[in-house]
């Protein structure tokens, strides 16, 4: 049986737009993502670098990972989020 006096209501319809929370200083977004969760799924990884990541030793993971796959310093920090350059 339908309503002919009842008016619809939609969610969200009567909400004040929010403003977006992320707040960015210095050109930089805060908080952190990480991709070494996703490297060490990764079944093509080497083992000793998987076992470095495990082990949280980032800069020696991101040392192998430039000398195998023939990273800059640059990308091997932002890959580990770490300072690979010496």
């Amino acid at each position: 049986m339908k309503h002919p006096n009842r008016k619809l209501h939609r969610i969200g319809s009567t909400a004040p737009a929010r403003e977006p929370t992320t707040i960015i200083k210095d050109g930089q977004i805060p908080g952190n993502f990480s991709i070494v969760p996703l490297l060490l799924a990764e079944r093509e990884i080497p083992a000793e670098v998987r076992q470095a990541l495990l082990e949280g030793h980032r800069q020696d993971a991101a040392e192998m990972l430039m000398q195998l796959y023939k990273l800059s310093c640059d990308e091997a920090s932002a890959l580990l989020d770490v300072f690979a350059c010496e």
